[in-house]
């Protein structure tokens, strides 16, 4: 099955995408938790520095993706631009708050193991 995504001003389908079968399903979701225990080896000073280059990444795609947003779901394109930027701002407060994000256990307090 082919999605379609069109412009919501004039109907126009600008881009069609190939859906996955079953099994395609199936191998992603093998392939994605495979990638996930290989990931959480990564040492965390790296996964940061990962972090604030897709923070980075953002910002400098950031008129192409507002002009995409335009497109797909008719957003002004200043108000994608905001959008872009607040998904960037958020890479940056992660990569800021991460270790003492993960030094903490469930119930806010210092994991001790």
């Amino acid at each position: 099955m082919a999605f379609e995504s069109r412009n919501p001003t004039n109907g126009e389908v600008f881009r069609t995408f190939d859906g996955h079968t079953p099994d395609q399903v199936a191998d992603i979701l093998t392939t994605t938790g495979k990638a996930q225990e290989s990931w959480r080896r990564v040492p965390l000073d790296e996964r940061i520095a990962l972090l604030r280059r897709t923070g980075e990444a953002l910002r400098s795609g950031a008129d192409a993706s507002a002009e995409l947003m335009a497109m797909e779901m008719g957003k002004p394109v200043a108000d994608g631009r905001s959008e872009v930027e607040k998904c960037a701002w958020l890479c940056d407060y992660y990569a800021d708050n991460a270790a003492r994000f993960l030094a903490l256990d469930a119930d806010g307090g210092a994991d001790r193991n």
